[in-house]
């Protein structure tokens, strides 16, 4: 049986940075790319649209969660123009996979963070996704500069994150941190479910 999962504090993460950010990047992008401003504020409208709505359903698919990080990421692309490479392998079976909302912006938020805006050189998050034996992995890596500004860290996302995790799934889930040279890995590992009748994001608004 799923438990009650409190988003208040996540979700209050995600609006001020956001927003602060975006519209700092809008105001830029007037001045230099204006024809560029149309798309990023459907990206952004979507993305705000999803985090707000995400309430009225204790599940979404794992592709819904992937756009949802895509459209983030587009605006954080903007900030930081080719700074940011960004590869994403999710197999067709993830892709339908059920999680709960917001499970991959917090880690996300964090590869931005602590990796990118940390590094004084460009950098790459990768985030794969693969189903095995019953099992969903999600795999989520980002570049780390060693020799970058380290930003202040209080560890309460990947916190907040894991005990999330132990209301939705008990102790039937794994979350793996590992530092390596050069990166920072996060690796989820959930119970594999589908729905027979799945719903696109656009159905929250």
């Amino acid at each position: 049986m799923i438990k009650s999962i409190d988003f208040t504090s996540v979700k209050a993460s995600v609006h001020p940075h956001f927003m602060y950010n975006s519209l700092n990047t809008l105001a830029n992008l007037s001045l230099v790319a204006p024809e560029k401003i149309h798309g990023l504020c459907v990206q952004m409208a979507d993305f705000l649209r999803y985090s707000v709505s995400y309430s009225s359903r204790p599940q979404v698919s794992l592709a819904d969660e992937i756009n949802h990080i895509q459209n983030y990421l587009a605006v954080e692309r903007e900030r930081f123009p080719e700074k940011i490479k960004l590869n994403i392998r999710i197999s067709e079976q993830a892709n339908a996979a059920q999680v709960f909302p917001l499970l991959l912006f917090p880690l996300i938020e964090n590869s931005i963070k602590h990796g990118i805006n940390s590094s004084t050189d460009s950098g790459f998050i990768s985030v794969d996704a693969t189903v095995a034996n019953e099992t969903l992995t999600v795999r989520i890596e980002n570049s780390v500069d060693p020799s970058g500004t380290k930003a202040d860290s209080t560890g309460i996302g990947l916190s907040t994150l894991r005990k999330r995790l132990h209301a939705h799934f008990g102790v039937n889930f794994q979350l793996y941190t590992k530092t390596t040279d050069g990166s920072f890995i996060v690796q989820v590992e959930l119970p594999f479910t589908i729905h027979l009748v799945t719903q696109s994001a656009e159905s929250l608004a």
